[in-house]
């Protein structure tokens, strides 16, 4: 069929993103203030040609060499942001964001599932994503589990020959491995489909052993090599950090949006399964679709994983649905249901070119580059949000000397970014290690030794939240002022 530059529903879909991530929730992507350590990193790198031997972020560990082991993602986010500025980072982690369910979408389609049951999944992935639609790292993890899962699915079943899939691996790992920590997953993603090859039907496993070879070989061209592993060992060894980090706890099944979509999903893959008895499915799809749910059960983080993997496998689930021996008044609407179906599969057959996602990339990326302006309209607006971040604060601290203050976690690479000063701690948890996290955690908490722990550190301002407790206790606190406040935090000093 001759290629058309009429959009499809997925394009559709792609500018719906566009317009949610851009329009409605311009700030949302900004939410994190660990944006500002990644940026002041790239910057580092670019500027210095090297990686920093030590932290970059802290007073209190300045001297402390750190793995900058997300760094190839960091020099991305900084060289983005010499060329545009915040705007431009944020749309190209946004777009990609959108790119990601416009290739979920067609995954979905070529699976074989209707249109309607496809945007319904769809929706419901964005929902469940959306957890962690942040300027971060894990943006490449989102890409490289949803290639890794579908590279292997066409090998599987001949669509690729075994030095298209090695190359494919050893090549984007490279990637991978120096953008983020959870390249991990890409190791576990072919273990999987190497374990049920060897325990099913014993073809193929010599070329996905080989397969794992490539891709855990390419892991180690990173500029820590074996030491990377090492770091990664380490971080999980932080069981009492971990288990009080947000992203890292369990979903809470309150009626939310987000748990009630994630629902939906396991309903929908039991369902599918239950229509597939007796029928071929894709066993290595099924395990790493298992294996991401429970995951996504015991982390936040991980939702948007299993959404990843499972939009594909419970579309082909539903592939092919027969009703013909439902009751007739059913029979009726599933014949409108496959004749709908059959007309839209026609239509986008042909609707390859993506002109319209195209169209919209360009535009709001040249606008990027004009402050976020485009034919006199303001396209993009987005920032750190004054609504959760510290923004007159901030030029109330550039009048203090430069002394020790303590800083909510979250906020630390926010100042260190927008302030160029040291702060007491960040959320890079996994460098401060478990003692001095619990140290911060006292005073956050307000435990019976919080104010020897500032004691102990010399700390002569605080930098908190407006609504939190430490703020609240400082109010009343002798030989603490309020110096600065405004609409997200309070800047106090020592009397």
């Amino acid at each position: 069929m001759r290629p058309s530059w009429m959009p499809s529903l997925g394009d559709l879909l792609f500018l719906l993103l566009l317009q949610l991530i851009f329009g409605y929730l311009p700030n949302y992507m900004l939410a994190d203030g660990s944006t500002g350590w990644h940026l002041l990193n790239g910057h580092y790198i670019i500027n210095h040609w090297q990686l920093p031997p030590q932290d970059l972020v802290s007073y209190t560990f300045a001297d402390k060499p750190w793995l900058a082991y997300e760094w190839l993602f960091d020099v991305c986010l900084a060289a983005l942001d010499n060329l545009g500025g915040l705007s431009l980072v944020t749309f190209v982690c946004g777009a990609s964001v959108a790119l990601l369910f416009l290739l979920l979408y067609q995954a979905c389609r070529k699976a074989g599932c209707h249109f309607l049951l496809t945007i319904f999944l769809c929706l419901l992935g964005i929902i469940v994503s959306a957890v962690h639609w942040l300027v971060r790292p894990h943006l490449v993890t989102f890409f490289g589990v949803f290639f890794y899962a579908a590279w292997l699915d066409a090998f599987c079943q001949g669509k690729l020959t075994a030095k298209q899939l090695w190359w494919r691996l050893g090549l984007s790992m490279l990637i991978w491995v120096n953008c983020h920590p959870a390249f991990i997953a890409g190791l576990a993603i072919i273990g999987i489909y190497l374990v049920c090859r060897i325990v099913i039907s014993k073809k193929q496993t010599i070329e996905l052993a080989f397969g794992l070879g490539i891709a855990a070989l390419a892991t180690l061209f990173n500029p820590y090599g074996v030491r990377l592993y090492e770091y990664i060992a380490q971080y999980f060894q932080q069981s009492i950090v971990l288990a009080n980090t947000e992203e890292y706890k369990s979903p809470v099944f309150h009626g939310d949006w987000q748990t009630t979509s994630l629902e939906l999903l396991y309903f929908l893959l039991l369902f599918g399964l239950f229509l597939k008895i007796g029928r071929k499915i894709n066993v290595p799809r099924l395990f790493l679709v298992l294996a991401l749910a429970h995951l996504s059960l015991s982390s936040v983080r991980n939702m948007p994983l299993f959404a990843i993997v499972a939009l594909p496998f419970i579309a082909e689930l539903f592939a092919g649905l027969s009703l013909e021996s439902a009751p007739s008044w059913c029979r009726g609407a599933y014949k409108l249901w496959q004749e709908t179906g059959t007309n839209i599969d026609r239509i986008e057959a042909s609707c390859t070119r993506h002109l319209l996602p195209i169209l919209a990339v360009l535009i709001l990326a040249v606008s990027c580059l004009s402050k976020g302006k485009a034919f006199g309209f303001e396209l993009i607006t987005s920032k750190f949000d004054a609504a959760n971040k510290p923004t007159a604060t901030l030029d109330c601290l550039s009048k203090l000397p430069e002394n020790k203050g303590f800083n909510f976690d979250n906020w630390g690479g926010y100042i260190a970014y927008k302030t160029g000063r040291r702060v007491f701690i960040d959320d890079r948890v996994d460098f401060y290690g478990e003692k001095f996290y619990l140290d911060y955690a006292a005073v956050a908490t307000l435990q019976p030794n919080w104010q020897r722990v500032l004691d102990r550190y010399h700390i002569k301002w605080i930098l908190f939240p407006k609504q939190s407790a430490l703020v609240a206790r400082l109010k009343d606190q002798p030989g603490w002022k309020l110096f600065c406040q405004d609409q997200a935090s309070a800047l106090y000093i020592r009397d």
